[in-house]
């Protein structure tokens, strides 16, 4: 009772914080007009946005993480910023779309070789306590996106290649700092850094035992992060995780 009744504060919270941030965005906005480079972005076609982000740029390696945008790239590391930092959901729609079209070009070659059919997408959690100081987390923001272009909430039906969930990986510690260590230390550093969700566990056997299941981040460096929800994910029974990140 004491949980249900703290979640029903929380959404209450976040939905007076929304409105409050539209107000004072709206505001900001005709004060000092925001960049120019941002309502360009916002008003680009995922193509454009393609073109834009691969001029004089090349995909590197990230060992062990699908990923099909150069971080190093202006117009992207405008737009990821954008999402991580002010909420911009034209670009998230944007980015969504970009990474819907890049999981459902791989998924025939992931159930040719891996059998990797109708796979569970779940997007990188924040902590709690962060996700109620920035008010929202930009992973999620995509995944509720997908939803939309997957069939989802904006036609009412189930969704059509993915199940698309935010409430089964949860993040249960803050990580601190990542920069400056070594590739081992941050790996060191996630351990233990995510569990599954109680009430999931519960109904484990539909939800997640023996689902293929794919992980997204908005950035990948090491790829610690991406794999210490796959550690938790593995242990909590699924048959097989793939991590995808928008850039590396």
């Amino acid at each position: 009772m004491k949980g249900e009744k703290w979640e029903k504060w929380e959404k209450i919270w976040k939905t007076a914080w929304r409105a409050g941030k539209i107000v004072f965005e709206f505001l900001l906005d005709t004060i000092a007009p925001p960049d120019p480079e941002v309502r360009e972005i916002e008003r680009m076609s995922p193509e454009i946005f393609m073109e834009r982000a691969m001029q004089g740029e090349k995909l590197e390696d990230s060992p062990g993480v699908l990923h099909f945008l150069p971080y190093r790239s202006a117009v992207v590391k405008t737009a990821i910023i954008e999402i991580k930092t002010h909420e911009n959901r034209k670009i998230a729609c944007l980015l969504a779309t970009l990474l819907y079209d890049f999981l459902l070009s791989e998924l025939p070659d992931l159930e040719m070789f891996r059998n990797f059919t109708r796979p569970l997408v779940i997007p990188i959690p924040i902590t709690r306590k962060k996700e109620r100081e920035r008010g929202w987390n930009q992973c999620n923001l995509l995944a509720q996106a997908m939803k939309k272009i997957d069939g989802g909430k904006k036609t009412g039906k189930a969704n059509k290649t993915f199940e698309i969930r935010t409430d089964i990986l949860r993040k249960i510690r803050e990580n601190g700092d990542q920069v400056g260590r070594g590739r081992a230390a941050r790996f060191k550093n996630l351990e233990n850094c995510f569990s599954v969700r109680s009430e999931i566990l519960t109904l484990g056997k539909t939800a997640i035992r023996g689902r293929n299941i794919i992980v997204f981040d908005d950035i990948v460096t090491t790829g610690a992060t991406l794999a210490s929800a796959k550690r938790t994910l593995l242990s909590a029974g699924a048959k097989k995780v793939i991590l995808v990140a928008l850039a590396h």
